[in-house]
Formats: C-alpha cells, structure tokens, sequence
C-alpha cells in the first residue's frame, strides 16, 4: 500500500513540475518575447515519466 502512494505521491509532483515548466515558457513567450524551448522539452520528459510510472504501477500495483 505503501509503495502505491509513493507512486500516486511522485506522479503529482511530476504534474506539478510539468504544469511549472509550461508556465514558465508561456511568461517567455509572451512577456519576455523570447522562446526557450528548454522549458517545452522538460515538461514532455515530466509527461513521459509520468505515462511510464502509470504503466508500471498498474502493472505491479
């Protein structure tokens, strides 16, 4: 059960930080008038990692 919420723990974090990512290239893109695509890059990995620990915790959860 443990194990469970550390996934569902991890996973949240990893939206958080997904949603942080975006965020800041939008103040880029529109305040700053430049664009960083560093910013776009780490929000899909949060997004990939967050599809993959999905797929592991269904498959050992």
């Amino acid at each position: 059960m443990s194990y469970y919420m550390l996934l569902l723990l991890l996973t949240f974090a990893l939206f958080g930080m997904s949603a942080t990512y975006f965020a800041r290239f939008i103040y880029c893109y529109w305040v700053k008038r430049e664009v960083r695509p560093i910013y776009i890059w780490r929000a899909g990995g949060c997004a990939l990692l967050i599809v993959l620990i999905s797929f592991v915790g269904q498959l050992f959860v």
